[in-house]
């Protein structure tokens, strides 16, 4: 995985971490202002999408349940320029905020994009340690 991944996926963690010390050192770190915007993206996207799906699965409610009753764009129409970092960012931010329906989607995603279980590991490792991090930050 590259560097410029590793480092955004550790911003997407820490942006759903809600951790700003964190949040400014990975954009330095990143020194990639469109890909810092892919993630600002990813963000909102699932804050919105993670708790809306995480509740439609334990409610039986006969209306809604898509994207499109979210009013969200279709990710094509979002300006995103390498949708497999987007999807990596969304497991870190899923992860996180325990959006398993939206991980799953993701994981899909980035599964049948051709990425390596190894590196969708490597996702999860940066993303847990990114949360350890900021418990760890909490205490100081």
């Amino acid at each position: 995985m590259s560097p410029g991944y590793r480092y955004a996926i550790a911003l997407a963690a820490a942006s759903a971490c809600r951790n700003r010390e964190l949040i400014m050192r990975l954009k330095a770190a990143l020194n990639n202002q469109a890909e810092a915007q892919s993630v600002l993206l990813a963000a909102s996207r699932m804050g919105m999408t993670n708790p809306y799906f995480q509740a439609r699965m334990v409610a039986d409610i006969p209306a809604g349940g898509s994207l499109e009753s979210l009013a969200l764009r279709p990710l094509a129409q979002t300006g995103v320029a390498d949708e497999t970092a987007y999807h990596y960012y969304c497991i870190a931010i899923s992860t996180i905020n325990n959006g398993m329906p939206c991980f799953r989607s993701h994981l899909m995603a980035l599964f049948n994009g051709g990425e390596s279980p190894a590196a969708v590991d490597q996702a999860l490792r940066i993303t847990a340690a990114i949360h350890s991090l900021d418990q760890v930050m909490a205490w100081a």
